[in-house]
């Protein structure tokens, strides 16, 4: 039985060498670009898109090299690589998180939050505003480690309530 030809390249080399690497690497591309939002909010469309014309293009170009015997291990490569620095900035931001509300007392944090709610209300600027509600999300953050570790329910303080509109 002959090997069934297309493009001069049987059917095992497509999908082992092109097809399959195509998927994977669209699909490590598609999720990179997702959560990176660099385009952006635009819809998945324009993330769609770009990853398979990218993933295409590199697979297609290692393939007439004669390197796609070297993707699975890049993919890999790339895969546990981005698996741990999540790990590790996880780690990180949450010592942060740990050692900023050290500095805070529930009281402290509170009258904070109430002064951040109060301002931005007042402000007019956008551009200070998105300032003002990251702090806010900052601080709401540390509000809840603190009531976490003091076995208190923030959930239901009007102040919380307020700032929680505030940030979406």
């Amino acid at each position: 039985m002959e090997n069934f030809l297309i493009f001069g390249l049987d059917l095992k080399t497509i999908l082992f060498n092109l097809f399959l690497p195509i998927i994977l690497f669209y699909i490590i591309l598609y999720v990179f670009l997702k959560r990176s939002k660099i385009f952006g909010e635009v819809s998945n469309y324009y993330y769609s898109l770009t990853s398979l014309v990218l993933s295409s293009i590199s697979v297609f170009s290692l393939h007439s090299m004669g390197l796609t015997y070297l993707l699975p291990y890049m993919a890999a490569f790339i895969t546990i690589t981005a698996f741990f620095l999540t790990y590790i900035y996880g780690i990180l931001k949450q010592s942060q998180l740990t050692i900023e509300s050290m500095q805070y007392t529930y009281q402290k944090i509170s009258d904070e939050i109430r002064i951040l709610i109060e301002n931005l209300k007042k402000e007019t600027n956008e551009g200070k505003k998105e300032v003002m509600k990251r702090e806010l999300r900052k601080k709401l953050d540390i509000a809840k480690n603190i009531a976490m570790k003091e076995g208190r329910n923030i959930e239901g303080e009007d102040w919380y309530k307020k700032a929680k509109e505030l940030v979406g």
